[in-house]
């Protein structure tokens, strides 16, 4: 983020002497934003505080055995997929990682994803749906969630999905407000990069509960016939942490 820039009477200056009278303008040569000041030297922003991780623990790791399913318009349109853990998806692809990737869905006609793609859905996508379903069981132990405090949802994807726990949307991103068997995502600006992207989903900490449970992902790709790659990746990381925060506008602060 740039700071804001400085005027004198309307004329340019950062720093120097000013008279008694002078006026002094702001203007914030952001997109967006707004500008805050103090008069007695504090800074506008109240420090930020750091964490501390007490404990950690991955509920899903990328290459866990996974359900996959590219719907067609016979598929009846029942939710019960990404609602019910013991959803009956004996007809969908084989759920064993079987290729060299890290465990990812997708296809990858050029190159970039390959390292990371072990279910290869290109033949079942590329030209006929831009949307894919996955379904990714996990177990909860018994005091697994004690003290949890943060839960975050970790995706390389492209070029879009929702993600639900046990039939509740947790999160999504370039997707579409009522998704269907056969949405595209609304923008192919995305890709997929070699760290994670982390989407805190800490308010649904309450959607999980002792024994089995459902993290499934509707993927979607920006184009049924014209992308070249499409891929979802996906961790579940719990943990409890203390402190952190600050960060915010001083209350001794004003917008100008």
């Amino acid at each position: 983020v740039e700071g804001p820039v400085f005027y004198i009477n309307g004329v340019y200056q950062h720093g120097g002497y000013v008279l008694d009278g002078d006026s002094l303008s702001m203007a914030n040569p952001n997109v967006s934003g707004t500008v805050y000041y103090t008069l007695d030297g504090s800074d506008p922003q109240l420090p930020l505080t750091p964490e501390t991780v007490i404990s950690s623990t991955t509920l899903v790791n990328e290459n866990d055995v996974k359900t996959v399913l590219v719907p067609t318009d016979s598929d009846p349109s029942d939710d019960a997929w990404r609602t019910d853990p013991g959803f009956d998806d004996s007809g969908w692809s084989d759920g064993t990682p079987t290729g060299s990737g890290s465990g990812g869905v997708g296809y990858e006609d050029g190159s970039g994803y390959e390292d990371y793609i072990s279910i290869d859905v290109h033949d079942d996508m590329f030209g006929v749906n831009a949307s894919c379903y996955i379904r990714i069981p996990l177990t909860v132990g018994a005091g697994e969630l004690d003290d949890v405090n943060r839960m975050a949802l970790n995706m390389r994807y492209d070029d879009g999905f929702v993600a639900y726990i046990n039939g509740v949307k947790v999160t999504e991103a370039n997707a579409p407000g009522t998704p269907a068997w056969n949405s595209t995502a609304t923008s192919d600006e995305h890709e997929a990069g070699s760290s994670f992207d982390e989407f805190d989903i800490s308010d649904h900490i309450g959607t999980l509960a002792v024994g089995d449970n459902l993290l499934a992902v509707h993927g979607m790709n920006a184009s049924a016939a014209g992308s070249s790659d499409f891929l979802i990746c996906a961790e579940l990381v719990v943990s409890e942490v203390l402190g952190g925060g600050g960060g915010g506008v001083s209350p001794t602060a004003e917008e100008f």
